[in-house]
């Protein structure tokens, strides 16, 4: 059996639309999440993130921060309401 892999540049591509568009539930991003944290991590590729505004995400659901016109809001009004697991990771 030959041995197969992937980047881990696909894998962050892979996650990010799974996070930005999924209408799952925050249970199935969680998990994308997890896997591409502990790989980014091991390989030393962990680049921080970004919680992803309300513009970004598909109608109707909860973005991971709140802005009011362009600017983002105080703490600790910016996650009231909000979905942590509407991020776009970045690679180092």
């Amino acid at each position: 059996m030959s041995r197969k892999t992937f980047s881990v540049e696909q894998m962050v591509e892979y996650t990010n639309k799974q996070l930005k568009y999924s209408l799952t539930g925050p249970e199935f991003r969680n998990g994308v999440r997890c896997a591409l944290e502990q790989i980014l991590m091991e390989t030393g590729n962990y680049g921080g993130f970004r919680y992803l505004r309300s513009d970004e995400v598909p109608q109707g659901h909860a973005a991971g921060v709140h802005y009011k016109d362009g600017q983002l809001l105080p703490y600790p009004e910016r996650f009231i309401n909000t979905d942590d697991t509407r991020i776009e990771y970045f690679l180092k």
